[in-house]
């Protein structure tokens, strides 16, 4: 009776009116940041439900060590509970990207995007998450009700190759190198089944990756590469992958996959001066084209260039404010309530056809 119940659920038909998935699981990502997620835990509740109705399947998420352990050797969990628990309640898979050092463990203490100086404290901290997040970790346990959604992507550092992420800048290949390869083994011993995802590498990537193999020694140190770019003319992701797979081929690691884990354009032409990013200023009706053409030419690609995942920036912003990225939401979020923009109706409408279905708020197919 047991073997033919489950032989009944392995060929159950897929709810009435879904298509043939053409992406694979979790390639359609959105990012989570910005002052939304400082938002209250009813307002988590209604966006992360919104995010796996538009078929958000994976969401990346700031786990700032800086908030976490403003005092060394003590920990809160109070800034990433709250989003652990959503993701697992609503169905999405959660990317932590694990950045931001406390005042005690900065090159320069006064700015929040110094370099760590105490590396062994940051692998500490690794240890300390994947004890309450990963496999068996404590957070299930208190935590009963949800469902058991351990995280075992960990995703090393944000853009070490940009001042303001990364300071100062002397040595960054090297010095970020050689926290990589901490972080790698430190994952690998906390959890073996657990995946590492390079920081992030922006603008230049390709020259970036060449200088992390060539002086940084990061060869065998992580299992997925990370990828940030911006812009109004699709073309340049394309263009921008294509380099950057060149240069991880070119070392030898044909089979490490390409995560862009922040693609995206800015809805601030016209409303906000910002020399230097021209080049991804664009309206709102802009953004929403820009999003659809971008999804359609990494689904083209994705098989050649081996593209796994797209996570778009991002889910909300304020559209207020002097910043190019203040107006990148595909929603706004305005303090109190979230409104959509023309983007968010494109990523529905890009993610339902491509995985196939309609989705309810736990990221499940339903009937039409």
């Amino acid at each position: 009776m047991l073997l033919a119940l489950i032989g009944a659920l392995l060929v159950a038909p897929a709810p009435a009116g879904a298509a043939k998935r053409k992406v694979p699981p979790k390639f359609y990502g959105a990012m989570w940041d910005k002052e939304i997620q400082d938002g209250s835990p009813e307002l988590y509740d209604q966006e992360w439900a919104k995010m796996a109705v538009n078929g958000v399947e994976a969401a990346r998420v700031i786990f700032s060590w800086n908030l976490a352990q403003e005092q060394q050797g003590q920990t809160t969990f109070r800034f990433t509970d709250p989003m652990v628990g959503a993701a697992a309640r609503h169905g999405i898979e959660a990317l932590p990207v694990v950045t931001y050092a406390p005042p005690w463990a900065r090159v320069q203490p006064g700015e929040l995007g110094s370099a760590p100086s105490n590396y062994q404290a940051y692998a500490d901290y690794l240890k300390i998450l994947i004890a309450r997040y990963g496999p068996g970790g404590q957070f299930w346990s208190e935590n009963p009700s949800l469902p058991y959604k351990p995280i075992r992507y960990w995703q090393i550092w944000n853009e070490p190759g940009v001042p303001y992420q990364w300071s100062p800048q002397d040595n960054w290949p090297e010095r970020y190198g050689e926290l990589l390869r901490l972080a790698y083994a430190t994952v690998k011993q906390a959890d073996p089944g657990a995946k590492v995802v390079m920081a992030g590498l922006a603008n230049a990537s390709w020259e970036e990756m060449d200088a992390l193999y060539d002086r940084g020694g990061v060869k065998g140190s992580f299992d997925i590469a990370g990828v940030h770019y911006y812009a109004r003319i699709t073309s340049q992701f394309l263009d921008v992958t294509q380099r950057l797979r060149r240069s991880i081929d070119k070392h030898g690691d044909k089979r490490i996959p390409i995560w862009w884990t922040e693609a995206g354009a800015s809805a601030s032409q016209g409303k906000i001066s910002s020399p230097g990013n021209e080049h991804f200023q664009t309206t709102d009706q802009g953004l929403a084209t820009q999003l659809t053409k971008t999804y359609r030419l990494f689904i083209r690609y994705r098989r050649k260039l081996r593209i796994q995942r797209v996570y778009w920036y991002t889910w909300a912003s304020s559209y207020s404010g002097g910043g190019v990225f203040d107006y990148s939401g595909i929603n706004v979020f305005d303090g109190r309530s979230v409104t959509a923009r023309p983007s968010l109706a494109a990523y529905n409408k890009s993610a339902r056809a491509n995985e196939g279905c309609r989705k309810d708020e736990f990221a499940r197919c339903v009937r039409r």
